[in-house]
């Protein structure tokens, strides 16, 4: 199961117990309703500035310019079956199941941790999921939005509510407690917005600069040719010989400068489920181990790739100083690129997104 779920959610796994989509009717940049999850708790913003709550048991429909309403049974129970149904569009029900059980050629059965059921069935062919029965309905996939290092569901079929579009926005969210919060509350109870960076909250691809937790990883650092050619052929040399060690990529490649010197980091991990041992260095690899730390991200899009990373670089830092944050590690430039064997051509260097990480100390929560 580990296998699967590398292929499909990559450096994503183990981060989507909180995530923040976008649920939208057609495809394209139209209307969107903005859903927050975390575990039995659901925010649905919608476009009409309205907003939906189901926080266990209990669930509102929030006007833009009216009291809140408590929803009735029915009500409270369509939340809880989207709440479902998202959970089965991003897999959760198979982390950390209770049991898996082969059904069939394409067919597995899944206990999840919390005691529903479900049914995953697999296409083979194309090695990704067909469909995900649980209490709520199915949901059937149709279309992926794949990275290089994961493929999400981009359109699907949520049980009786039909096709839907879905854009992940975030996930691994810290998320403040006004999100969920009892709208008939005493407002001057409920926790007021600190002025500081909020950790973990944005679009995980932000176009202004925003902290975020990134997790520990190893890395092996290779030195940059500076070509891209070059560095097309180095970094699938180097994964080629991680899966032969038994490591899987653990997401994109990154450029940095350390030492004096300019390095390519290629993140790996090992494959536990096929009984990979820890991971040995060869001879020539020089293997190394980032901390889970903070950093200022920002994402650039639409503009060639040396001006993107030069303006998000000044960018981040500025955001650095003005909010007092102390850097604390080079700087990190990862190209959106799915890396094979061909290096990017002068076109797609022209306007190849790029996201830029600068470390920084832990700032104050």
């Amino acid at each position: 199961m580990r296998t699967l779920l590398q292929r499909w959610h990559g450096p994503l796994q183990g981060t989507l117990a909180t995530f923040v989509t976008e649920l939208r009717d057609t495809a394209g940049d139209g209307p969107c309703a903005k859903v927050a999850f975390a575990d039995g708790r659901l925010r649905v913003d919608r476009p009409d500035r309205s907003v939906d709550l189901l926080v266990g048991d209990d669930a509102w429909h929030c006007p833009p310019d009216a009291p809140a309403q408590r929803l009735d049974e029915a009500g409270r129970r369509a939340l809880d079956d989207l709440r479902a149904l998202l959970a089965g569009a991003y897999l959760l029900p198979l982390y950390d199941a209770r049991a898996v059980a082969r059904q069939g050629p394409s067919v597995l059965a899944v206990a999840a941790k919390d005691g529903t059921t479900w049914r995953l069935e697999l296409d083979l062919d194309r090695q990704q999921p067909k469909t995900m029965t649980g209490p709520a309905g199915t949901v059937g996939f149709a279309k992926f939005f794949a990275t290089g290092v994961s493929e999400l569901p981009a359109e699907v079929r949520l049980g009786a509510l039909g096709t839907r579009h879905l854009r992940l926005v975030a996930s691994d969210i810290l998320f403040e407690s006004f999100v969920f919060q009892d709208p008939t509350a005493d407002p001057s109870t409920a926790r007021k917005r600190s002025a500081a960076p909020r950790l973990e909250v944005g679009d995980d691809r932000p176009t202004e600069p925003v902290v975020r937790h990134i997790d520990s990883t190893l890395f092996l650092a290779l030195k940059d040719p500076g070509d891209w050619q070059a560095r097309a052929e180095r970094i699938v040399a180097a994964g080629t010989e991680l899966g032969e060690q038994g490591q899987f990529g653990a997401g994109l490649p990154f450029f940095f400068e350390a030492d004096g010197a300019r390095w390519i980091g290629l993140p790996f991990e090992p494959d536990r489920e096929q009984g990979s041992p820890p991971f040995r260095a060869r001879p020539g690899q020089d293997a190394r181990r980032r901390a889970r730390h903070a950093a200022v991200v920002l994402y650039r899009a639409g503009a060639p790739y040396d001006a993107a990373c030069d303006e998000a670089a000044n960018r981040v830092r500025a955001f650095a100083e003005r909010n007092r944050l102390t850097p604390d590690g080079p700087l990190r430039a990862l190209a959106y690129f799915g890396w094979g064997d061909a290096a990017p051509t002068e076109a797609q260097l022209q306007s190849m997104p790029v996201q830029v990480e600068l470390p920084i100390a832990e700032p104050p929560r």
